[in-house]
């Protein structure tokens, strides 16, 4: 039986502008500093950063909550 884990530095999420709220976006300027392994079948979707002020702090950019879009194809 195979079995597959990640490896993941939880994010310290930082004060979300008012602007970001309503799009459910959350900000964050630091890792946790301890590693955290799980199982992979708890990763319920994968997520994408975009640097703000230079590289200094991050959004998250989760499309599992308000910013889902699916996309159909023929």
């Amino acid at each position: 039986k195979t079995v597959l884990f990640a490896a993941v530095y939880p994010c310290q999420l930082t004060t979300t502008p008012s602007s970001f709220t309503s799009l459910d976006i959350h900000l964050y300027s630091t890792l946790s500093n301890t590693l955290d392994i799980i199982d992979i079948t708890c990763l319920q979707c994968l997520v994408g950063r975009i640097p703000l002020d230079k590289g200094r702090s991050w959004a998250i950019v989760d499309r599992s909550g308000d910013l889902t879009c699916a996309t159909f194809e023929d």
